[in-house]
């Protein structure tokens, strides 16, 4: 039988409504209780990720700076001791995806793509992506313009990287990682283009690469006594690739480069017995990039291998077959005379080489004494101020031959030096405010050529020639 409130005693009354005011005033606390628990476990882990980015934020800031992919992927790696952070990135300054970092397993989907497992494509103005279509963008003096881009991203594709068994540094020293060195071939020709990629590496080495995008990749392998193999590979969305760098590929040109002409005086030290030159293959036919002979000089990752354990041991280059120019670097007063090719379908002419798959010898002739040229350009009888100099080969019409310009700009008094110039014979030309005409155009310089100076530099010489300049 229910009894109504009504109906109790005065002290069941009471002992009821004391019943339920503790009851409300528990549940308050322990509703006070949970909220600050949360807050401060909310408060604590924002804090906590806050002060773990500023960290990596400081620890990779010298990684951004310099490009360096690997010390900054190694920096973000280091959350994997965190057990609540799932997934991180670093970006540069425009925004783009430098390095990424996910625990294994994380937000993946049937396809093992996640949530931040995504790319940009290379866009051209005003936001196309293929390069024929780019809007040509005109800037005269003084002009301002605004040029936005609207980039989109698109799934990841990603690719599989066999590595060749690690190689130890030293008895105490563990064995070296190799570490994946990509850039994306463009089809405008404007050369190769490093991107940036996110690495895995499993605990045989393997790496996973993601970050790509549609298109076609220069691959190698960077790291201490590595071998430089290297590969062309064309990915496409929705696929996987697997390419396999442990050994050399039957489809690429290995060759062995060696010296002619190079003295003791020209080394930097006597083991260095090739004189610190670096050779470069830029393949000027089919633009897939250029191919150096010395990873440890500047200028980026290059795709020679020398062993470090002996400096004078003969460089060995691995390059797609193909017609190449021969650029030397490295010692400035030391330049080109010739080349002998030997070898698998290889052939020499002029400054280029044709290299056919299999192995190969490369011979580089070499001479030292570059020479300089100066002098003062007149106009009307007084000194020609800001007037473009030209110093033309006459072989500038042989694509077999040296076909590089040297300009300088003249100062207040019509002075102009042109400093380390491969010996040959030239043509010297001046032209008043000559920035202004396209004076790359064969058939617009021809016309100034015929007024021009002829001038022979021989080697280490150091020659005087003053000219008048000509009207634009």
């Amino acid at each position: 039988m229910k009894i109504a409130f009504r109906d109790l005693s005065i002290r069941n009354k009471l002992t009821a409504m004391q019943l339920v005011a503790s009851s409300v005033s528990v549940l308050l606390l322990v509703a006070l209780v949970l909220g600050y628990h949360v807050f401060l476990l909310h408060y604590e882990i924002v804090q906590k990720v806050a002060t773990l980015s500023e960290i990596v934020g400081k620890n990779s800031a010298a990684a951004l700076t310099f490009g360096d992919q690997k010390s900054a992927q190694e920096t973000l790696s280091a959350l994997g001791v965190e057990p609540n952070v799932l997934a991180a990135r670093i970006v540069d300054r425009n925004g783009k995806p430098f390095v990424l970092f996910e625990k294994s397993g994380v937000g993946s989907t049937g396809s093992g793509a996640t949530s931040l497992d995504f790319a940009y494509p290379a866009t051209w103005f005003p936001g196309v992506s293929d390069p024929a279509l780019a809007e040509t963008i005109v800037l005269h003096a003084g002009d301002t313009r605004q040029a936005d881009f609207h980039l989109v991203p698109i799934p990841s594709i990603h690719m599989r990287i066999l590595t060749p068994p690690r190689v130890s540094n030293g008895p105490n020293a563990p064995p070296s990682q190799a570490f994946p060195i990509i850039q994306q071939v463009n089809s405008s020709g404007g050369g190769p283009n490093f991107v940036q990629i996110s690495t895995r590496f499993d605990q045989q080495g393997q790496i996973d690469v993601g970050g790509l995008t549609p298109g076609l990749y220069q691959v190698r392998l960077a790291g201490p006594n590595q071998e430089g193999h290297v590969a062309l590979v064309e990915v496409s969305a929705n696929s996987a690739r697997t390419l396999d760098l442990s050994t050399a590929s039957r489809d690429m040109a290995r060759i062995t480069l060696r010296f002619d002409g190079i003295t003791d005086s020209d080394s930097n030290s006597k083991a260095e017995r090739n004189g610190g030159v670096q050779v470069t293959l830029i393949d000027t036919d089919t633009h897939r990039g250029s191919f150096s002979s010395n990873g440890n000089q500047g200028g980026g990752p290059n795709l020679g291998r020398r062993d470090q354990r002996d400096p004078s041991a003969d460089r060995i280059l691995e390059v797609p077959p193909g017609r190449y120019e021969v650029v030397l670097q490295g010692r400035p007063n030391i330049f080109l005379t010739g080349l002998t090719a030997k070898g698998a379908g290889a052939e020499a002419a002029g400054r280029y080489v044709t290299l056919g798959a299999g192995e190969s010898t490369l011979t580089v002739h070499v001479a030292s004494g570059r020479a300089s040229l100066s002098g003062a350009a007149t106009l009307d009888g007084k000194p020609s101020e800001g007037a473009m100099v030209l110093l033309v080969p006459i072989t500038i019409e042989d694509p077999n031959s040296i076909t590089m310009l040297r300009q300088d700009q003249t100062n207040t008094d019509g002075s102009f030096d042109l400093a380390n110039v491969i010996p040959g014979q030239y043509i010297l030309v001046a032209i008043d405010h000559g920035w202004q005409i396209n004076w790359g155009d064969p058939s617009t310089l021809r016309r100034y050529l015929m007024q021009g100076v002829p001038v022979e530099l021989k080697s280490s010489a150091i020659v005087k020639q003053n000219i008048t300049a000509q009207a634009p």
